[in-house]
């Protein structure tokens, strides 16, 4: 019976080793490294999308310009020596 208590106790000490030694630790040093690659993933698509909205913006002005009436003639350049 003395044997059977010290064995239970032992076995329980060494359980909440465990558990909280290594399981927890392991459990949430991935949830934050989940957290940091989503946050990381989100700021890559913000910047993605400000990205196309600037290329977008620069493409209507591009267009914008096409449309506009030429300033004069172009005359080739010939060098005088």
């Amino acid at each position: 019976m003395f044997w059977k208590i010290i064995f239970l106790g032992i076995s329980l000490y060494i359980l909440y080793r465990f558990v909280f030694g290594f399981i927890l630790p392991v459990y949430k040093t991935t949830q934050q490294i989940k957290k940091g690659f989503r946050d990381m993933q989100q700021k890559a698509n913000e910047q993605a999308n400000q990205q196309q909205a600037s290329q977008d913006n620069s493409r209507k002005s591009t267009s914008a310009d096409t449309n506009k009436q030429p300033l004069g003639e172009y005359i080739d350049y010939e060098e005088v020596k």
